[in-house]
């Protein structure tokens, strides 16, 4: 299984799936938020509710959460969407954050690519294959 992560600090999710099977039906989605009415779960699509008192529990939260689900799934891939090139905002605690897992992660054998934001959304929309 290969993973795909946006690795964002208000709504971070992961996609599961086969490396050569990539096909929305056969994913399995998780992801992770602060608003209870978005604790759910139905078919491939899980949401799981969670608190945090400062930013280092976020970040545990988060990368505890990915890694769980990756090691479960047996993952050993896992592609990351790179950071923006106009970011707002709180730019300094995504990175601390993304850094955590990416260490992490790799603390576990997985491998953790980085791929541009632009070349992501190509290959979800289907303008481009991964050729």
């Amino acid at each position: 299984m290969i993973a795909g992560l946006d690795y964002s600090m208000t709504s971070p999710a992961i996609c599961l799936s086969s490396p050569t099977n990539f096909d929305f039906k056969n994913c399995t989605f998780s992801f992770l938020t602060t608003l209870k009415k978005y604790d759910v779960s139905f078919e491939n699509i899980s949401g799981r509710y969670f608190e945090y008192e400062n930013e280092m529990k976020r970040y545990d939260t988060i990368s505890s959460h990915f890694l769980d689900v990756m090691l479960d799934y047996n993952v050993s891939t896992c592609y990351i969407e790179g950071y923006s090139m106009g970011p707002k905002g709180r730019v300094f605690n995504i990175a601390e954050n993304t850094g955590i897992f990416k260490y992490r992660a790799w603390s576990f054998g997985i491998d953790v690519i980085t791929v541009a934001p632009t070349v992501i959304k190509k290959f979800a929309t289907g303008i481009v294959t991964g050729k």
